[in-house]
């Protein structure tokens, strides 16, 4: 079986000839992290980072690109750009707010996945993949651009007794005093560990559905979308991650001049 791999900052895209010989179209397994930066081994954003399974796709024969851009520097206009082809300032999505579903040129063009189905592939996903938006008739996930669209599941609560939140002001589980910083508006600037563990989290159980949908036969061509939403806050994940970095080998990074 022949496979190629690309590796981009934040996106992995791999395809996969089939494996019965019938097509010559290649399947296409496409991976978006949400928020993952420089912080992997491949980018040297941040040494300290152990992300041994990154590495090790990296170094497999894939195409590390080290001088990337992001068409937008928050979410949902990056998204837009990537699924639709267009920068920020063709679709006028320039913020979270924006839908770029909106906007006459993506009503216009095909978006990625809808351009794939036009060719005779077969469309997955599960997961972040379009940026979320509140609408009259629910929450637009951009489910619309699918064959098969599949809603995502499970998740665990954070630990309050072991809880950090800026936001709210909040240290070790405990309320503080006239923190600074603290802002009840805004994104949970927070961490600390989950009650359950990793099988509990709704990105395992969207890599563990992703790797059974990979093992059954298809008839057609497929474009897989996978959306995972770690590392983006707040961060909660279970012990064991928290783990690997003790407060006693953290080292510090210099922050302005």
């Amino acid at each position: 079986m022949r496979i190629s791999l690309l590796l981009f900052l934040g996106l992995m895209t791999t395809g996969i000839s089939p494996a019965n010989g019938q097509s010559s179209q290649p399947n296409v397994l496409f991976i978006s992290i949400d928020d993952l930066n420089d912080w992997a081994g491949p980018f040297s954003g941040n040494p300290e980072m152990l992300t041994p399974h990154i590495d090790r796709l990296a170094e497999s024969g894939s195409v590390v690109f080290q001088n990337t851009q992001c068409a937008g520097p928050v979410c949902g206009p990056s998204r837009s750009a990537m699924m639709s082809g267009f920068m920020p300032d063709r679709t006028g999505a320039y913020g979270n707010s924006n839908n770029m579903l909106k906007s006459t040129l993506v009503q216009e063009y095909a978006t990625l996945p809808e351009y794939f189905s036009k060719n005779g592939y077969l469309t997955i996903t599960r997961g972040k993949i379009y940026h979320a938006h509140s609408t009259e008739n629910g929450t637009d996930r951009g489910q619309w651009a699918w064959d098969v669209y599949v809603p995502g599941s499970g998740g665990t609560p954070v630990d309050k007794t072991k809880y950090y939140s800026r936001r709210q002001g909040i240290f070790g589980g405990k309320k503080v005093k006239d923190a600074p910083y603290s802002d009840p508006r805004g994104s949970e600037f927070g961490w600390g560990p989950t009650v359950g563990g990793k099988e509990e989290m709704s990105d395992y159980k969207t890599a563990q559905w992703a790797a059974e949908v990979l093992q059954q036969p298809s008839e057609k061509p497929f474009f897989l979308a996978v959306g995972i939403s770690k590392p983006h806050l707040p961060w909660y994940v279970p012990q064991e991650y928290f783990d690997r970095y003790p407060l006693e080998d953290v080292v510090t990074p210099i922050v302005g001049g």
